[in-house]
């Protein structure tokens, strides 16, 4: 009974939303409602934690809802400046195969973004790019999505590793080092096959049936080399560099060898491969250019590089950290349950002063400003009741632990009992957990912050490798992160889509299952090794 309780976070959202195809906008007020039931009635939770933690969810889901008009905004001011356009003609100039763009974009570009950022940013700038490049919008969600999983171990500047791991004690003080050796060899499989999946969608989506096959296959020596030379840029990072670059390093190093390798034609098939371009798109590739690409690209490079310099220029990351500092502690005086929300250090923040930059630029300030801002508003307010009630709902089933029965919170329960009935094969389910916890909090981060001491635990007892565990754990929740519900409602704003959420869940599966499925034989494959 009280495992059914703890996974209704789990089952109440899949089944609106997967099953019943149930809008988010409806499904998560009503999943959020029920796990808050049951919280009360079945796990002791009080009435005043229940509160605390509903406000907790609404706070946590205005962080991502700045980020979403942050990236909204930039968007709509690259597209009025004209810079859109300039960047699509500079993709044509690469490649105009799809594919190529696909993996471009969606695999190096999200990496790279994901590196210096993470929190849901990644999606929320490569999927504008893949629409504007002709993608259906469905495609695009599911694409940057995807992407945006096997990056996210070493995500803004290895955040889940350095934070994630805070809860495990370290006696010996190399944990983390070697979590992430560790992440970097798992992780090797799925990286090196990652960027031929992303093609494997596009084409199965939009390809014509008969052709499908040869569409995938001889694209494939490509996007292997890309996806093999992110993999060795991120191992070597991790080896001898910090495992704080090793996503941006990887994801540089891939765009790098993409770009130049697709530009050349090395690898590269004959046809060139478009199937649902639009006629706009087609008419902007043959336009002649108004201004120089850097000038186009300067939205997105300097919004990296502030994001970057804010993380590793300790004088200007601590005042981005100090000042504005609209986080909420200890909400309703209940200890534990609080929310951060550093305004300047956000992302949403650096992507709207970037627009402000750009839009300064350019003539018609005002008037592109105040267009952009208009539009910027009327995505994102659709958008607030799904993102406030899914996190309601994880705030709830992540404080559950505050009871009068003295039970553990309810993700540690189904953890627990899980270590318990399945410990025998637990090196096959250890990812899933990670994977479970990820898909309802929708952060790799807080995945692993709540796990990882269970995983740490099960390890001892059966004898498997402490570090081995944890990255199996990492290596879950990245692949959660890409069907984690408020992850899959925000993408679905910038992307101008609603009431798509359960189908963009259903279509992104097969790609999680799969991750999973690398994490667990490359496991063992690690385990014989050493």
């Amino acid at each position: 009974m009280l495992l059914l309780v703890a996974l209704s976070a789990i089952i109440i959202p899949l089944v609106l939303l997967v099953l019943l195809r149930m809008p988010a906008r409806y499904a998560m007020p009503i999943a959020a409602l029920s796990v808050a039931l049951l919280g009360a009635v079945v796990w002791g939770m009080e009435g005043i934690v229940l509160l605390a933690s509903g406000l907790q969810g609404l706070h946590r889901a205005m962080t991502i809802i700045w980020i979403l008009c942050g990236a909204i905004f930039l968007l709509y001011v690259v597209e009025k400046t004209g810079a859109l356009d300039r960047i699509k003609q500079g993709f044509f100039t690469i490649s105009r195969d799809m594919r190529v763009q696909t993996v471009l974009i969606a695999f190096a570009f999200v990496a790279i973004i994901e590196a210096v950022s993470g929190f849901g940013t990644p999606a929320a700038m490569a999927v504008p790019l893949l629409v504007a490049l002709g993608f259906h919008p469905m495609t695009a969600v599911i694409l940057a999505l995807v992407g945006d999983s096997v990056p996210t171990s070493f995500g803004a500047l290895a955040t889940p590793l350095l934070i994630g791991l805070t809860n495990v004690a370290d006696p010996s003080g190399t944990l983390i080092g070697d979590v992430a050796t560790k992440i970097a060899l798992i992780d090797s499989l799925y990286g090196l096959l990652l960027p031929l999946v992303l093609v494997t969608i596009l084409v199965v989506a939009f390809g014509r049936k008969r052709e499908r096959v040869r569409d995938i296959v001889e694209i494939a020596p490509w996007s292997l080399l890309v996806g093999a030379s992110y993999v060795a840029a991120t191992v070597a990072s991790v080896l001898w560099l910090r495992l704080e670059f090793a996503a941006v390093v990887g994801g540089v190093v891939a765009l790098a060898v993409g770009t130049l390798t697709a530009h050349r034609g090395v690898l590269q098939p004959k046809a060139v491969w478009r199937h649902h371009i639009t006629d706009e798109v087609r008419e902007v590739a043959h336009e002649k250019p108004k201004m120089s690409l850097i000038k186009a690209w300067f939205p997105y490079g300097f919004a990296i590089v502030l994001l970057l310099a804010q993380r590793l220029v300790p004088m200007l990351r601590d005042l981005s950290q100090s000042v504005v500092d609209a986080s909420w502690h200890m909400i309703l005086g209940i200890e534990g349950i609080s929310s951060q929300w550093q305004v300047l250090y956000s992302p949403g923040t650096v992507l709207l002063v970037s627009a402000l930059v750009t839009a300064l630029l350019f003539r018609d300030r005002l008037k592109t400003i105040t267009a952009a801002g208009l539009q910027m508003f009327g995505k994102v307010i659709p958008t607030a009741l799904a993102l406030g009630s899914t996190l309601v709902m994880v705030q709830v089933f992540a404080n559950s632990g505050i009871n009068t029965l003295e039970l553990a919170s309810m993700p540690v329960y189904i953890a627990e009992t899980l270590a318990r009935t399945l410990g025998p094969v637990w090196l096959a389910v250890a990812p899933f957990l990670g994977t479970i916890a990820a898909f309802i909090m929708g952060s790799s981060t807080v995945s692993t912050l709540t796990m990882s001491p269970v995983q740490y635990s099960v390890a001892v007892d059966l004898g498997i490798p402490v570090d081995v565990a944890l990255a199996q754990q990492v290596s879950g929740a990245n692949a959660g992160n890409s069907i984690a519900v408020h992850n899959v409602v925000a993408a679905s704003a910038v992307a101008g889509l609603h009431h798509q959420e359960g189908r963009i869940i259903r279509h992104t599966l097969p790609a999680v299952f799969l991750y999973v499925t690398c994490t667990v034989m490359m496991t063992i494959l690690v385990l014989t090794l050493i």
